[in-house]
């Protein structure tokens, strides 16, 4: 029988006793579909495809040259400053290929240069499996064979990684800048998480080990200039702040747009419209706002009236919709009061208003409503005589 230590590590990123519990940011597993889009965003090139089957998730590039696959969280993982980030899946890779990539793991956004501009990743670049560190759109590779445990049966854990087979992987950061980076395997024969490699950045470097630490998990793959099918496969994913925590942080900027209004209405019109914009100082937005109060109102020109306000997530609005920022310095949202018909999107709340004068004015921040960067939040109302109508909406951005 084969004596393997116990090399669990079972300490949080900073050091604490891992005692406390993990606040999760966002799950996902496969028993049903890949496809639906308020979890996943799959983005595919040439002959890519994103599939589902078997209980899992998976990224194939086909025989098509030049193909790529994506499956990215749709949901971020924010970063929260002097607490540990924790990324647990599993994954399994079709045979590498000189040329090709396939990576699984935390990252931001494809690079143009490396795959991504930053991240950190586990899988192949070419034939060499290894841990990936994007770094301000360049990679910087840790081959298995350097690792700490090069998972071939010579190291501590005595364990031999078969990449081709599931395996449960766990990605631990402190970040702040410098903080390490630690890559876990489970153990095959008694279910530990073994401490692989530990990637050390402390006193060695002077810029952070990657400039943005708000990930999403990504699996994906690319064949370049081959005919080769690369495949990943995983069954589920998930990130984890560790220790409590809340969406709500006392330094988190709050914002509103102040009460808007639309007169003469009858037919459903939009009072307003809040988007979450894609960018924010000159770079890509990763910053989600929590909707916190909403406001409807309406004043019309006969006692005997019905009016409905609702609120929708990601409408159309017809019209000319014009955009201007609620604060261009401070906040990542911008507001239209332009656009008129209000169609598709999906709507979450509907209010009636009954008489000539009515009101609903609720803190909905319960309900977790969030904007990712791109979403919109439109207050729209009708009414069955003519009449005045109000909006607003209050929110807080999760800086």
């Amino acid at each position: 029988m084969t004596y393997r230590p116990f090399v669990e590590d079972s300490k949080a990123a900073f050091g604490e006793l891992q005692i406390s519990e993990l606040s999760p940011v966002f799950q996902n597993t496969f028993e049903y579909t890949v496809d639906n889009t308020e979890l996943l965003t799959n983005t595919v090139v040439a002959g890519g495809t994103v599939t589902q089957a078997n209980g899992m998730g998976t990224v194939g590039t086909s025989t098509t040259t030049a193909s790529t696959a994506l499956m990215e969280s749709r949901q971020h993982a924010r970063y929260h400053a002097g607490q540990g980030g924790l990324s647990r899946f599993t994954a399994l890779w079709s045979a590498p290929v000189e040329g090709t990539e396939m990576y699984v793991g935390l990252a931001d956004e494809i690079g143009s240069i490396a795959a991504f501009e930053n991240g950190f990743m586990v899988g192949y670049d070419g034939v060499t499996f290894g841990f990936h560190r994007f770094q301000n759109d360049t990679k910087i590779t840790i081959a298995l064979s350097e690792w700490d445990d090069p998972l071939d049966g010579s190291g501590p854990s005595g364990m031999t990684i078969n990449t081709a087979m599931l395996n449960v992987f766990q990605i631990q950061f402190q970040y702040l800048g410098a903080g390490p980076i630690k890559i876990f395997i489970e153990d095959d024969t008694n279910g530990k998480f073994i401490l692989a490699h530990t990637v050390s950045y402390v006193n060695q470097n002077t810029e952070p080990s990657v400039h943005n630490p708000n990930f999403h998990h990504i699996m994906w793959v690319n064949n370049g200039g081959t005919t080769s099918d690369m495949i990943i496969r995983s069954g589920s994913f998930g990130f984890y702040i560790e220790g409590r925590t809340d969406l709500i942080q006392l330094h988190q900027p709050q914002f509103a747009s102040g009460t808007q209004q639309k007169t003469s209405v009858t037919d459903e019109v939009a009072i307003l419209t809040i988007r979450n914009k894609t960018t924010y100082a000159s770079k890509t937005n990763f910053i989600d706002i929590l909707i916190q109060g909403l406001l409807g109102a309406i004043d019309a020109n006969q006692a005997s009236n019905i009016g409905v306000v609702r609120i929708v997530k990601n409408a159309t609005l017809g019209g000319a919709p014009d955009y201007s920022d609620i604060n261009s310095s401070d906040s990542v949202v911008e507001m239209d009061t332009d656009g008129t018909d209000v169609t598709g999107g999906q709507e979450l709340i509907g209010t009636p208003l009954s008489g000539q004068n009515d009101k609903d004015d609720r803190d909905v921040t319960d309900l977790k409503i969030i904007l990712n960067p791109g979403d919109t939040l439109t207050v729209a109302g009708s009414s069955g005589n003519s009449a005045t109508m109000a909006g607003g909406i209050l929110w807080r951005e999760l800086f």
